[in-house]
């Protein structure tokens, strides 16, 4: 997954998912190197500054940071962002989880 997201990233630079990948990747298989992933979601914010997906992304790494106050806010970000819609239902799921 992490070959054919960097190779993506290299072919098509401005499709926000690969950079998705790249930060999920970088979260999950390589043992919280949360200062790579920053440096995804600074690059997806060079392609879409209003991103439900990337919001909530920035939600999920700063609780995995402990930065409860900081999800809290970007997760209610997102929930009004995208109402009835995914990433808001799930940011919705996720402050419920938190309370």
């Amino acid at each position: 997954a992490e070959t054919f997201a960097k190779t993506s990233i290299k072919l098509y630079p401005k499709n926000e998912i690969f950079y998705w990948y790249m930060w999920w990747i970088t979260i999950e298989k390589k043992e919280k190197e949360y200062s790579v992933a920053e440096e995804y979601i600074k690059k997806w914010l060079e392609i879409n500054k209003i991103s439900p997906m990337l919001n909530f992304v920035k939600a999920k790494l700063e609780l995995a940071k402990w930065n409860k106050d900081k999800a809290i806010e970007y997760f209610k970000k997102t929930a009004s962002w995208d109402i009835n819609w995914d990433f808001g239902n799930l940011s919705k799921q996720e402050l419920e989880k938190i309370k």
